[in-house]
């Protein structure tokens, strides 16, 4: 993943007040090579340390090309085995995107971090090899490259980047951070860092998942200078059809199971969409968890020979298991792994400095300690909850001093290393009574091992 410097952009806008400030140290500075001439004391010009001071002209636009289209580096993703922000377990010749803030899809329940995209149902990026034309159209399902609040492809006025007070920059639309960062720019969190990284290694502003990055021919390295971009909720076409154009099915899913998911992993409570064909039309098809021993979660009827039923995330310790549908006439039987993943709810969502806030951790492992930290898992810490047998526990938390704002929570897993975020917004005034709705909110597990299943036959499904 390393940064081609042959290709590498520069911004066409400096900072505020830039250009004052660099004109006038270039007259000053030439003024004084001017002097130095003339006296003798200088007579060689490439002695002069001039190499940061370069011409307007060496800076390039920004990337954006057209209505939610642009053109930026990208790295491939790779992580097989690991757990995306969404949730999903990433598995070999993978299909989807990362994006370097939140959107409702890698962010579900979110935003955990900066700002959420509203890209309601059109949360697609289709992605250009411009090399040879060919083109994927992906979810977008995890937070990255280098950013976790960087939506560069937002107006510059309604960039989180741009609000903040640290950052003395006023970023364009397209300019992305990571090309701000590697520019030698303070984007908010110090020069040339993100707010992940105290260095950010290369001007990726996408990742792509190995089967993406291999279906468009984008080869070895794992870092592309060019990759086209379009943000499908802004240039506002249509995702079926626009992955069609591309020759692959919307969702994709990689290998050759039959029994589809609408997603590989989920917290406890989320609903997953199992389908599959190659049944006998009109019989009754039951899906069970783990083991058709057990009580099915739903019946459904193979409407000539397929089906699709929605199935609700058992409470159960972290972990992968087996989603399984089992024909009562046939007899066929076919599974599907997927992972439960650790999430944290709490309630109120809100409150000033002092509010007693109730956290409920879910998904955890069994019989384990929970501890709750403010903004990082290396922050302060709030309280510690006891998972039970089912990885359930809850504690009272106090909402730390803070200026007014959104702040992380997080859960880590005391044995498992299981870890999730959440988010709580601190509002001034005295301490807000608890009692309200608290939405659950998605997780990352790293390093997290875990299966569960679902069965069909069919072919194709969703991540």
């Amino acid at each position: 993943m390393r940064a081609d410097n042959n290709h590498e952009r520069r911004w066409s806008g400096p900072p505020r007040m830039a250009r004052l400030r660099l004109g006038w140290l270039r007259a000053a500075l030439c003024g004084a090579i001017a002097l130095l001439l003339v006296t003798g004391l200088v007579a060689d010009l490439s002695i002069l340390p001039l190499d940061g001071l370069q011409p307007e002209s060496a800076r390039a636009e920004s990337a954006m090309t057209g209505p939610g289209t642009y053109v930026v580096s990208a790295t491939k993703e790779g992580l097989v085995g690991g757990m995306t922000s969404s949730g999903h377990i990433i598995v070999p010749n993978d299909y989807f995107v990362s994006l370097p803030a939140c959107t409702p899809t890698n962010c579900p329940g979110g935003p955990y971090w900066g700002q959420m995209t509203p890209c309601g149902s059109n949360c697609y990026v289709k992605v250009t090899n411009l090399a040879n034309g060919a083109c994927r159209v992906e979810p977008v399902l995890d937070t990255g490259p280098w950013f976790r609040v960087d939506d560069w492809w937002s107006p510059t006025a309604s960039r989180y980047l741009n609000k903040l007070a640290s950052n003395p920059q006023d970023l364009p639309q397209g300019y992305t951070g990571a090309d701000a960062a590697r520019d030698g720019l303070n984007v908010g969190y110090g020069k040339g860092a993100s707010d992940v990284y105290g260095t950010v290694g290369n001007r990726s502003a996408i990742d792509l998942a190995d089967g993406t990055w291999d279906d468009i021919g984008l080869g070895a390295g794992g870092y592309v200078s060019q990759l086209g971009v379009e943000m499908l909720w802004q240039s506002g076409a249509d995702p079926g059809s626009s992955a069609s154009a591309c020759g692959h099915p919307l969702n994709e899913k990689p290998g050759g199971s039959a029994l589809q998911l609408s997603a590989s992993s989920g917290t406890v409570g989320s609903t997953v969409t199992v389908s599959g064909s190659g049944y006998t039309s009109g019989e009754t098809v039951r899906i069970y968890w783990n083991s058709t021993s057990s009580t099915p979660l739903a019946t459904v009827t193979a409407s000539g020979g397929a089906f699709s039923v929605s199935v609700t995330v058992p409470e159960l310790p972290r972990g992968s298991y087996q989603l399984i549908a089992r024909g009562a006439t046939s007899g066929k039987q076919e599974a599907a792994p997927f992972a439960v993943a650790p999430s944290l709810s709490r309630t109120p969502t809100s409150g000033p400095a002092g509010t007693q806030v109730s956290v409920t951790v879910r998904g955890f492992g069994a019989n384990e300690q929970v501890r709750l930290t403010w903004i990082s898992a290396t922050g302060q810490v709030l309280g510690t909850a006891t998972t039970n047998a089912l990885g359930t526990g809850s504690t009272t938390i106090t909402i730390p001093s803070s200026p007014v704002g959104s702040y992380d929570y997080v859960g880590t897993g005391l044995t498992s290393g299981a870890r999730a975020y959440g988010s709580i917004y601190v509002t001034g005034g005295g301490p807000t009574p608890t009692g309200t709705v608290s939405p659950t909110v998605s997780a990352t597990v790293p390093g997290g091992t875990g299966t569960a299943v679902v069965t069909g036959t069919g072919g194709g499904g969703l991540n």
